[in-house]
């Protein structure tokens, strides 16, 4: 955003009807610190669409939920301590919208039992978010509990899930507040992991493996 700095001090400005006067410029500057955008809007709509006012910091933010479609300028003299700015409101727009990036949790529950329907502790469960590598493992209620946070509402994450020799690979997508991973259930006697409709076998460790040239002979 371009901002001209204004070397003019609002409280040595000297009062009039509306706010006070800026001999500089030789403009009203109106207080209009506690008037909703609505009212902001009319306000210009009665000065050919310009005006300079003096604007709170919490209305600074709000011109970015004004509609993308409003097209008009505001010059507008924005107070933050002593310092005295001005900006269009397509600026304002931009701005504000840089202040506050989203800012959501989204929590994932997962559940692990083996196949008689008993809680399995010791699942480990992991993914990548970003440069973040969230990690955990079940407890011996069989219950994890991950979250992240995330500027966005919807992601589509991998999930890496491990226990014993047996390796898994899911990827689900994740929105913002609570989800549920399908509950993993183990097979003891087959070594399988299955969670929702997918079958994961368990792996072994051969060491090395040497193949003759005669191997079908």
């Amino acid at each position: 955003m371009k901002v001209s700095n204004c070397t003019e001090d609002w409280n040595k400005m000297n009062p009039n009807e509306i706010g006070k006067f800026c001999s500089t410029c030789q403009t009203s500057v109106y207080k209009i610190h506690n008037n909703s955008l609505h009212e902001i809007d009319e306000l210009k709509t009665k000065n050919n669409e310009k005006i300079c006012g003096r604007i709170s910091k919490v209305q600074y933010e709000q011109f970015r939920f004004l509609h993308p479609m409003k097209r008009f300028a505001i010059a507008l003299f924005l107070v933050f301590g002593t310092g005295l700015f001005t900006a269009s409101y397509a600026q304002l727009k931009k701005e504000a919208s840089s202040l506050q990036t989203p800012n959501y949790t989204s929590t994932i529950y997962i559940f692990a039992q083996n196949n008689k329907g008993e809680p399995m502790p010791y699942v480990n469960v992991s993914f990548t978010y970003k440069d973040d590598f969230i990690h955990g493992q079940t407890d011996s209620s069989g219950k994890l509990q991950l979250f992240f946070q995330t500027d966005q509402l919807l992601n589509q994450i991998g999930f890496n899930i491990d226990y014993k020799n047996t390796f898994a690979y899911i990827e689900k997508q994740v929105h913002t507040g609570a989800n549920r991973l399908e509950s993993i259930i183990y097979n003891a006697d087959s070594g399988e992991l299955i969670i929702g409709k997918q079958i994961f076998y368990e792996e072994f460790l051969l060491g090395e493996v040497i193949l003759d040239e005669d191997w079908d002979q």
